[in-house]
């Protein structure tokens, strides 16, 4: 949870603490009290899933500068009920599907 707790606070100040608009008097510092206008989340792997979290859990007041969230290879469906759980089991014979998994038996959660 501190991961989560850690980058809650952080995106919350960022927002708080944006940096100014480009025709702002305060151009040259490098933040401010001014709150952020447009914020992108991403992550990769772990912290994809971590970006999600973090954006779906922010208050109304963070959530409203929030422009988009990335996840590179996030873990989103931890119900494990996509088809592709199924569809890309690892298949030995054809050298194809989910290599990381490879011998082990896992069922989806459909």
């Amino acid at each position: 949870p501190a991961a989560f707790e850690d980058a809650c606070i952080a995106l919350r100040w960022l927002a708080e603490h944006g940096p100014p608009s480009p025709g702002s008097s305060r151009a040259k510092a490098p933040f401010t009290e001014e709150p952020a206008r447009d914020l992108f989340v991403s992550g990769d792997s772990a912290g994809g899933g971590l970006a999600l979290a973090v954006c779906i859990a922010s208050p109304q007041k963070v959530r409203s500068c929030l422009r988009g969230v990335v996840g590179l290879s996030a873990w989103n469906d931890l119900t494990a009920s996509t088809p592709s759980y199924d569809s890309r089991a690892w298949c030995a014979e054809r050298c194809f599907g989910d290599a990381v998994n490879a011998g082990v038996t896992r069922k989806s959660g459909r």
